[in-house]
């Protein structure tokens, strides 16, 4: 977890607490994704409220590299009711895994989690 205050806080204030935010995440689904330049591999939890997309190498350093300007800014929409169109990222995070068996690779991948714009929505 990436910048832990200053995202709790983000979460605290969009989703009430880290439990239903847990619970969010504890099972996705890859989403059904159409254009993109990135061709990265977005997944969406189960109760639709959330959006997680992989990231590569040069993405998660420009997110980190930014992350304070980032935080100014939602500090501006949130607490000074800035009008934005941004979409809100409330979450950084790498997961790794180190497999059993020494023939594999270790696994490590960088996700970022916003919220999905179309929850709620009904079709």
């Amino acid at each position: 977890l990436h910048f832990a205050p200053q995202f709790h806080v983000l979460r605290h204030w969009m989703c009430g607490d880290d439990l239903n935010f847990v619970r969010s995440l504890q099972r996705c689904i890859v989403a059904k994704q159409t254009g993109g330049k990135s061709k990265a591999t977005f997944y969406e939890t189960h109760d639709k409220r959330f959006l997680l997309k992989a990231l590569n190498k040069s993405e998660f350093d420009r997110l980190v590299s930014e992350a304070m300007s980032m935080f100014w800014y939602y500090d501006k929409v949130l607490f000074e009711k800035l009008p934005s169109v941004l979409t809100q990222v409330i979450g950084l995070f790498t997961v790794s895994a180190t497999p059993k068996k020494k023939q594999q690779n270790n696994y490590t991948c960088h996700y970022v989690v916003q919220k999905n714009l179309r929850y709620r929505i009904s079709n």
